[in-house]
């Protein structure tokens, strides 16, 4: 009787001490499952700003874009317009950070002269919930880049002109003698710094190319001076799309001067002159300008020519 009144005892005494040991911990896991099963959801959509963007920037601008937690989907849903052909997307890369809170936005290539808007479609971002971006603000900048401008320009005209070997000779020549006028705050960054060299430039190619028949030759010519005489006008200027133009802007009238001084020192013959001006004329014309103008800026460029020559010729013999 004893021995059953120990067992039971016993029994009870091991119920209890389990009782007391498990009551904490199941109390605990109780209290993790309610506190997980409470949790607030995230609700709040990303929000994103670019960092102190300028408004008038070189073609080779880039800008940073900061959200305010990791987001994906931002590569495909930036787009970029030059405004006066709003239709046309231009290519853009975006770089993220390692967190993917900051990218980079640039675009590809170098930029021309002009106005763009750089736009994020919000539907398209997200962040790890699945909260949609909230709108952002266009940007809206402004290129003033004469360097890459002139440089773009003549590989688009000489494409449409000239053989591709003679393209990539002409572009590259003139690239690598207007490095030094490229970039932001670079004050040789004018049309009126640039062109006669990279005219220079593009003679040098063009004489060197002995496979080019003299209609080869002259149609290169012709294709150079359209591209810059283009680039250079108040049209064109204002709105790099437009492709022709009224009138030269007056501020570029003492240009001549510096073409007429580039044709004298680098044409052989007085017969080599004729050639290089009776494609400048054709350029004027295509341009736009009027017959009046063009008596007076060619007339500018033979007189600076001619001088220009015959001082080689005085000091050669």
């Amino acid at each position: 009787m004893r021995n059953k009144k120990s067992r039971k005892s016993l029994f009870t005494w091991c119920i209890r001490t389990l009782a007391v040991s498990l009551v904490p911990s199941l109390l605990l896991v109780s209290c993790a499952s309610d506190s997980s099963d409470s949790a607030t959801p995230d609700t709040t959509a990303p929000t994103a700003s670019f960092g102190a963007p300028d408004t008038t920037v070189v073609g080779t601008v880039a800008y940073t874009l900061t959200f305010s937690e990791a987001v994906t989907g931002v590569s495909s849903s930036i787009s970029l317009v030059e405004d006066s052909s709003s239709t046309a997307l231009l290519p853009v890369t975006a770089t993220p950070n390692t967190s993917s809170t900051v990218w980079t936005i640039d675009p590809d290539g170098v930029l021309s002269t002009g106005s763009y808007t750089l736009t994020l479609t919000s539907s398209g971002i997200k962040d790890s919930a699945g909260n949609v971006l909230d709108n952002v603000t266009p940007l809206k900048f402004n290129v003033a880049d004469a360097h890459s401008t002139l440089l773009n320009e003549l590989q688009v005209d000489l494409t449409n002109a000239v053989g591709a070997g003679l393209v990539t000779s002409i572009v590259s020549a003139v690239t690598s003698a207007t490095t030094s006028y490229s970039g932001a705050g670079n004050g040789n960054n004018t049309f009126n710094n640039i062109v006669p060299v990279a005219l220079g430039a593009a003679f040098d190619a063009i004489e060197a190319d002995t496979s080019l028949t003299d209609n080869q030759e002259a149609t290169a010519y012709e294709a150079v001076f359209n591209s810059v005489m283009s680039t250079v006008t108040t049209a064109n200027l204002n709105s790099p799309s437009a492709r022709s133009a009224a009138a030269v802007d007056s501020g570029y009238t003492s240009l001549f001067g510096d073409i007429g001084t580039i044709i004298g020192n680098k044409v052989s013959s007085v017969a080599a002159m004729e050639k290089i001006l009776s494609a400048f004329v054709q350029s004027l014309i295509k341009a736009g300008v009027t017959s009046g103008d063009v008596g007076s800026y060619v007339g500018t460029i033979a007189e600076k020519a001619t001088t220009t020559l015959v001082n080689r010729c005085s000091r050669s013999s």
